[in-house]
């Protein structure tokens, strides 16, 4: 890796000008999970290696149930920002690893209480700790759990936990029964079989842009959008892949971030109308 030392003032100060420009390129949506303040160096550093090119889940998987999120968050309220993942799957019988997001301050404050109390108890116990990472969250119907959507796109199911109704505006119907997450469905065409024993593979991301969200998944050498599906959404947002009860073989990997959208997309009619899950 690259290695700089400073031995002098004006040095140093170059070093950080140097950092600075070169803060300006990645996305102006992108910044570290941590509020701490840093110098231009070491936040280039920490965020280049957050939003580097990565695998993020690989093998086969016996029946599990996760939220992971990437390393750094997007400033929804700001410009566009897409994110992109690819996906291949193989001997999946029950569904495939989705791709959204989570409520970063909500999620972390969430994390901060359940370091010294459960989930739920106002006191330190001695109660197992629940671990919200041991969960899909978007599909939770706890309130008290952070807001979470997840998109599945081999056949364009989306989940949305039941606090999406009041941290944000999902668009179309959404009256859910007491005590649900919700589920709606793109008009996409559905992928090749996950169940098969040959990898199946895919491309998708979504965009974040001025508190609205969009999801979007790569066919037949075009990008497809489903246009706006959420409005108002939080401020700060953790990318992430989500997985309930999976089975079978996966590989999951971060492609980019970046402040352009993909050219030659087509815009989809809408989403059916949501429904309570399960």
């Amino acid at each position: 890796g690259l290695v700089l030392g400073a031995c002098s003032l004006e040095v140093r100060r170059a070093v950080l000008r140097c950092a600075e420009a070169q803060l300006q390129l990645h996305p102006k949506s992108v910044d570290l999970v941590s509020k701490m303040t840093l110098n231009s160096l070491l936040k280039l550093v920490l965020l280049s290696e957050a939003t580097a090119r990565r695998c993020l889940l690989r093998g086969y998987i016996k029946a599990l149930s996760s939220t992971k999120p990437l390393g750094f968050i997007i400033h929804s309220h700001g410009p566009a920002c897409f994110i992109e993942f690819h996906i291949k799957v193989a001997r999946a019988f029950n569904g495939t690893p989705a791709i959204g997001i989570l409520d970063a301050d909500h999620y972390l404050a969430c994390q901060k209480k359940a370091a010294y109390h459960c989930l739920g108890c106002d006191s330190a116990c001695s109660s197992p700790k629940i671990n919200m990472d041991d969960m899909d969250l978007s599909r939770s119907w706890q309130m008290e759990n952070p807001l979470a959507i997840a998109f599945h796109p081999y056949d364009g199911r989306v989940l949305a936990s039941s606090r999406s109704l009041v941290d944000c505006e999902l668009q179309g119907d959404a009256r859910p029964s007491r005590g649900r997450s919700l589920q709606g469905r793109l008009d996409f065409t559905a992928l090749d079989d996950e169940s098969k024993r040959q990898p199946s593979h895919a491309r998708a991301g979504f965009m974040v842009q001025d508190g609205c969200l969009q999801l979007f998944r790569h066919h037949q050498g075009h990008w497809v959008s489903s246009g706006v599906i959420c409005r108002s959404l939080p401020l700060r947002l953790l990318p992430c892949i989500f997985l309930f009860h999976f089975q079978g073989f996966a590989e999951v990997s971060f492609v980019r971030v970046s402040a352009e959208l993909p050219f030659e997309n087509e815009k989809l009619p809408g989403m059916s109308r949501w429904r309570s899950w399960p």
